[in-house]
């Protein structure tokens, strides 16, 4: 068993149930080697509701529209999306389309 870095940018850190500094979190969470961004997505929204509700549809298994994911600072949209593979030590990050004023 491995584990990947979770950091959430933004008002997505806000929907994380723990306390931290605002607009940034970061978290060890650990993953089965092969596991998919979806899977672990998929563990962290049943863990923690208001990111199930706001960040990561767990029954339209979909990321909300206003979000980006990276794999160590490459954006899964140019690679597998949902579907992209994890390994021990990889960074994922979440963050805002858009953040400021």
């Amino acid at each position: 068993m491995g584990k990947v870095r979770l950091e959430f940018l933004g008002w997505v850190a806000e929907t994380v149930d723990i306390d931290s500094p605002p607009h940034e979190l970061a978290l060890e969470h650990p993953i089965d080697e092969g596991q998919t961004v979806c899977q672990v997505l998929n563990q962290f929204a049943v863990e923690h509701s208001r990111f199930g509700k706001l960040v990561f549809d767990v029954k339209g298994q979909k990321l909300s529209e206003d979000v980006f994911i990276f794999v160590n600072e490459f954006n899964t949209v140019l690679a597998d999306g949902l579907r992209t593979r994890l390994k021990d030590g990889d960074v994922l990050t979440l963050a805002p389309m858009m953040e400021g004023g």
